[in-house]
């Protein structure tokens, strides 16, 4: 298993939340002298496990009316 996988795996098990595994993922691919390359499946999934950062979706603008 791999490191992306490993995570991922923990945040299906409810173990770690998937705000600090995205943050772990991306702090280890930054830190010096380590090899981990983010799999291409990595940024979708961590999409789809992402909570929406809103509670209400977003509204059009409202038309202007003339003065």
């Amino acid at each position: 298993m791999g490191f992306f996988q490993f995570l991922a795996e923990l945040v299906d098990l409810g173990a770690l939340d998937v705000s600090v595994a995205g943050q772990v993922a991306e702090d280890t691919v930054k830190a010096s002298g380590v090899t981990a390359r983010v799999p291409l499946w990595w940024p979708d999934w961590i999409l789809s496990h992402s909570p929406p950062t809103s509670s209400s979706p977003p509204r059009a603008p409202e038309p202007r009316g003339e003065s």
